[in-house]
Parts: structure tokens; sequence; C-alpha cells
């Protein structure tokens, strides 16, 4: 009979004790295949992360590309036509028609229209009672100022 108690009370002894044993060991391994998860979701990230900051490159790149580049080239052809009509007329007072020259007449006059009132910067024809002609027949970039 004390080995029937005996045997009991292993049993008794050993059910909750296995049964925290394996507890114990399930735990840890739930508790490293949550540490593999978490450590893949930061590489995960990390990657995503990565990839964003390419794509970011890749379209910052492309905007250099097609509009920066072109409005720099845009620019400095910009930049060299308005040397060319300041050149021409920084000549305009050593041309010898200087004093009948319409395109003289009309950059003082653009001048005068900016300093009093909000006019247009446009170069209007001026009348000068020739019937629009210039003086002596002359036409076009004859005075040093650019046409188009």
């Amino acid at each position: 009979m004390t080995e029937t108690i005996l045997a009991a009370a292993v049993a008794i002894i050993t059910a909750p004790l296995s049964a925290l044993l394996t507890a114990i060991f399930l735990r840890s391994k739930h508790n490293a295949e949550v540490d593999k998860l978490r450590a893949e979701v930061k590489q995960t990230l990390a990657d995503v992360r990565g990839r964003e900051l390419d794509n970011d490159k890749k379209a910052i790149q492309m905007i250099m590309e097609l509009v920066v580049e072109p409005l720099r080239k845009d620019m400095v052809q910009l930049q060299e036509k308005v040397d060319t009509l300041t050149n021409a007329i920084e000549k305009v007072n050593s041309c010898p028609h200087a004093d009948n020259c319409p395109v003289s007449h009309e950059l003082r006059r653009a001048k005068k229209d900016d300093a009093g009132a909000a006019g247009t910067n446009a170069l209007v024809a001026v009348a000068d009672g020739h019937g629009g002609e210039p003086p002596g027949g002359q036409r076009g970039n004859q005075h040093g100022a650019a046409s188009e």
C-alpha cells in the first residue's frame, strides 16, 4: 500500500511539475520566436526606408535632369540676350542717328513711364512724324538694338 501511496504522490507532484516545465519551455520558445519576428520587422522597416530613400534620390535626379537643367540652360541663354541688349543700349549714344532714333526715344519713354506709373515694359512704336518709318529709311538692327 505504501507503494500505491508513493506512486500517487509521485503522480500528484510530477503532473504539475511537468506542466510547469513544459510551460517554461514553451514560453522561452515563444519569446525566441517573438524576438525573431521583431528583428525581421526591424529589418523590413530598414529595407523599406532604404527603398524610399532610393526612390527619393531617383526622383530628385529626374527633376534635375528634366526641369532644373533645361531651366538653367534657358537662364544662360536669356542672360546672353540681356547682355547683348545691354551692350546695344550702351552704344545708342555713339550712333550717328541717335537724335532721331525711334529705338532710343522708345527706351527713354519706357523709363519715364516706369518711373511715374506702372507702365508696360513692351517696346511700342513711337509716331515721329515720318509715317512710322525711321529717319533715312533705316530698319531693323542698325542702331545696336536686338530684334526678334
